[in-house]
């Protein structure tokens, strides 16, 4: 959250816990998450996140986790204008346009996700302007390879600008009618870009830290199987001696 909470004035607790508390928005790790990607956030009551378990788990974690902070709701949208000048609404998606691992960071053992920032929706460019916290966004509306960005245009259809591999498609997603589904989960019913990334697709930059991020991942996940082991411990003997759970 030092990175983050300065450039959009939003921050969170981030914390381990054996099962979801009340107040907090949990980010789940499993084997899969839903739609085939490696990581979703959405709404049922309380803003959640599914994140699949796998080699690059805390990249997909921590751009679910500021994805939350910036849009618990998984609704919010920015007026802006496309750069021939017609108004859009964009999504708040604030690691999609810059969420492959190439341009990610490391805090600790840990790679983490670029995120763009408030400036990104700019009908604009200006002198000195930062667009992503790594600065790897260097204009308004810059889709990196890798990324993609959902906005509602004039005419009220959702469109997708994906790049992959350096290759810009703008993808026409149909009307959108406001309803059920969130704006963010109507474009994951269609956004299979942020895939899970084999090793050889890793910056070898990148390989060192990721290493540690392993061990790192599996220390975390011993710790945080005996403190379940020990909570679960401490309620049977709870029970057994006619206390409340």
């Amino acid at each position: 959250m030092d990175h983050f909470a300065p450039v959009w004035g939003q921050s969170a607790i981030v914390t381990a816990l054996a099962a979801p508390a009340a107040g907090y928005f949990p980010i789940f790790v499993k084997d899969t998450a839903p739609f085939g990607l490696p990581g979703i956030h959405t709404v049922q009551g309380t803003p959640y996140a599914v994140v699949q378990y796998g080699s690059t788990w805390s990249l997909t974690a921590s751009h679910e986790c500021l994805e939350m902070i910036a849009d618990p709701g998984a609704n919010r949208r920015w007026s802006t204008t496309l750069p021939d000048g017609t108004p859009a609404e964009y999504i708040v998606e604030v690691c999609d346009p810059c969420q492959a691992i190439q341009w990610s960071y490391a805090i600790g053992p840990w790679i983490v996700s670029d995120f763009v920032t408030p400036h990104y929706y700019d009908s604009a460019a200006g002198s000195g302007i930062r667009y992503s916290y790594r600065g790897n966004v260097t204009a308004p509306k810059q889709v990196l390879p890798g990324g993609t960005v959902g906005f509602i245009a004039s005419d009220g259809h959702a469109r997708q600008v994906i790049n992959n591999g350096g290759r810009i498609a703008v993808v026409d997603r149909g009307p959108f009618q406001p309803g059920p589904l969130t704006a963010r989960s109507y474009f994951n019913l269609f956004d299979k870009s942020h895939t899970r990334l084999s090793k050889s697709a890793i910056p070898a930059r990148m390989k060192k830290t990721l290493r540690k991020s392993e061990e790192a991942r599996r220390i975390a996940s011993e710790n945080l199987a005996a403190m379940f082991e020990r909570d679960m411990t401490a309620k049977r003997v709870r029970k057994k001696r006619g206390g409340t759970q």
